[in-house]
């Protein structure tokens, strides 16, 4: 089941590890400064992309819950100092993230994710259908 932040809810996580349904949900980083997250990676940041102008870092974090159980949060942090031939005075810094339930490599939960597998028009019948009980938890 894919969710967006909204359902960004321990209880939401909760009810979903209960029912045993596979989700990815986009993470809702407002709260969160980007800076003292891309600070917490020490000197030499895990790769996950670069380019000409940015670097984009991945953390795979779990996070425990009220009751005891955890749950899984794979984190972008990326870090851009300028865009084509224009150089910024000051970096700046994005977060994107994402709960999840999946136990696979965290660049394939990004991509599953990116490709949209977790839709149900791209599922096979049977698989991952948001049926009354996933329904019932979003």
């Amino acid at each position: 089941m894919r969710r967006d932040a909204a359902h960004d809810g321990e209880e939401t996580h909760a009810a979903c590890l209960d029912e045993q349904v596979a989700f990815i949900c986009r993470w809702n980083p407002s709260k969160t400064d980007p800076w003292q997250v891309w600070r917490s990676l020490g000197e030499d940041p895990p790769h996950f992309a670069s380019g000409p102008g940015y670097f984009t870092a991945l953390l795979d974090e779990r996070h425990e819950l009220a009751d005891g159980r955890s749950v899984r949060r794979i984190v972008l942090v990326t870090r851009k100092t300028g865009a084509g031939e224009q150089l910024l005075l000051v970096p700046e810094y994005e977060l994107e993230g994402y709960w999840t339930s999946l136990e696979l490599p965290p660049e394939e939960v990004i991509d599953v994710l990116r490709r949209r597998l977790f839709h149900r028009a791209a599922c096979p019948p049977g698989r991952f259908q948001r049926g009354d009980r996933a329904r019932s938890v979003a």
